[in-house]
């Protein structure tokens, strides 16, 4: 094998004995290393595992509030899955956007869960799977200034539409496996007095 070949190699090469040990202690290491790395790799592409990570759930909802400009709390329990998807599933979901008019919730579900390619995150790009909501209200305003309650940021305007991100964003959520169940869809716009609440049903949780 090749490792074979490299430590005949280095019996060949005349320098004293404590450089040689150092050498090969040296080349040692760096097997490890690799069939570490190797062993993680097939982990992480092969098998599959759920966390119960409820016991830290308010710190993670801080981190990723902190993160997106939101307010995150989880009420019941929350689950984090590896594997070839990273996954989260959270039970008593509540997003809040704090700069918005009315404080009041974007998303609340009893039951919610997000799958995400694992590989392409490692070079920074997010790929959605799946997404489920379990007895959800989503709820989009805007208000008289035109400043729907999804916006981020309180003083920022809403950015111009990007052709290239609108067909990517598509693309995605034509990819995207999405399942509601007994979920609702509440629009309320102060500025043309158009408002719906529509029931949201696309089959059964898994």
């Amino acid at each position: 094998t090749t490792w074979r070949w490299l430590f005949r190699l280095l019996e060949t090469i005349p320098t004293t004995f404590p450089m040689k040990l150092l050498i090969r202690l040296t080349a040692s290491l760096l097997t490890a290393v690799l069939l570490v790395l190797v062993v993680g790799l097939l982990v992480l592409t092969t098998l599959s595992f759920e966390v119960d990570a409820t016991s830290h759930k308010d710190w993670i909802a801080d981190a990723v509030g902190d993160r997106t400009g939101l307010v995150i709390r989880v009420d019941g329990e929350l689950y984090l899955r590896f594997g070839p998807r990273l996954g989260v599933r959270a039970e008593a979901l509540h997003l809040l956007n704090p700069n918005a008019e009315r404080a009041g919730e974007l998303l609340s579900a009893e039951k919610a869960s997000l799958e995400v390619e694992t590989v392409p995150l490692l070079s920074g790009k997010l790929f959605p799977t799946a997404l489920e909501l379990g007895a959800a209200r989503i709820a989009v305003e805007r208000d008289r200034s035109g400043r729907f309650n999804w916006q981020l940021g309180a003083d920022k305007p809403p950015p111009a539409a990007d052709t290239d991100d609108t067909r990517k964003a598509l693309l995605l959520l034509d990819a995207l496996k999405i399942r509601v169940r007994n979920s609702r869809l509440v629009y309320d716009d102060k500025r043309s007095g158009a408002s719906w609440d529509v029931r949201l049903e696309t089959g059964d949780m898994v």
